[in-house]
C-alpha cells in the first residue's frame, strides 16, 4: 500500500511538519465537522453564563461536558490541526480542576461557601488566574498560594479528609504545570 505524507516546509527550511494520510481521510473530516459543530455552540454558551448574559442550570455540568468533548477532540485532531500539547494540558487541568470541584469536593465546597467564598476559594476553582498567567512562575506562585489557603479552609471548614483530597488535587495541578514544590 502507498503511503502518502504531506510535508509542509514552514517558515524556515529546518523545521518540517509532516501530516498523516490519515488526516485526509474522509472519517477525519467528518470527525472534525463534528467537534466544530458540537464546540462552537458549548463555547459560546458557556461564555455567555460566565458573562452574566445567559443562565445554566447546572454551569459546572456544562463545563465538565466542554471539557470532555473539547479534550476528545483535541486529543483526536492534534497531529493533524497541530494542537499544541500545552494548550491541551491547560485545558485538562481546567478540565481536572473542575471535575475534582463538582466531584470528590463538592461537599466541602459547598460548606465552604456557606460561609462565604473566600478570595483564595474563588481564585483557586472558579477564576483559575495560574491558567492565563503570563509565565510558569507567576501560575505556579498562584497555585501555591491558592492552593495553601484552600488547604486551610478545607481543613477548618470540612476535614482532613478533605484537605488532603485536597492536596492530592493541588500536586496534580503543580506536576502538570511543572511547578517545583
Amino acid at each position: 500500500m502507498l503511503i502518502f505524507t504531506l510535508t509542509l516546509l514552514l517558515t524556515s527550511p529546518s523545521i518540517v511538519f509532516t501530516v498523516p494520510e490519515s488526516c485526509f481521510l474522509p472519517e477525519m473530516r467528518t470527525k472534525a465537522k463534528n467537534c466544530v459543530d458540537q464546540l462552537i455552540p458549548m463555547q459560546n454558551n458557556l461564555r455567555f453564563a460566565l458573562d452574566g448574559t445567559w443562565k445554566s442550570h447546572n454551569i459546572t455540568r456544562d463545563i465538565i461536558q466542554f471539557c470532555d468533548k473539547a479534550l476528545d477532540c483535541y486529543n483526536t485532531l492534534q497531529v493533524c490541526a497541530g494542537i499544541d500539547k500545552t494548550l491541551i494540558s491547560n485545558m485538562d487541568g481546567v478540565c481536572a480542576l473542575y471535575s475534582f470541584k463538582s466531584g470528590k469536593f463538592n461537599d466541602c465546597y459547598e460548606k465552604i461557601g456557606s460561609n462565604s467564598y473566600d478570595n483564595c476559594v474563588y481564585s483557586f476553582f472558579m477564576s483559575p488566574v495560574y491558567i492565563d498567567a503570563p509565565n510558569n512562575r507567576q501560575r505556579c506562585q498562584s497555585l501555591k498560594s491558592n492552593g495553601k489557603c484552600v488547604k486551610s479552609k478545607a481543613q477548618s471548614s470540612c476535614s482532613k479528609d478533605y484537605a488532603n483530597d485536597f492536596e492530592d488535587h493541588l500536586d496534580g495541578q503543580l506536576k502538570r504545570f511543572s511547578c517545583k514544590n
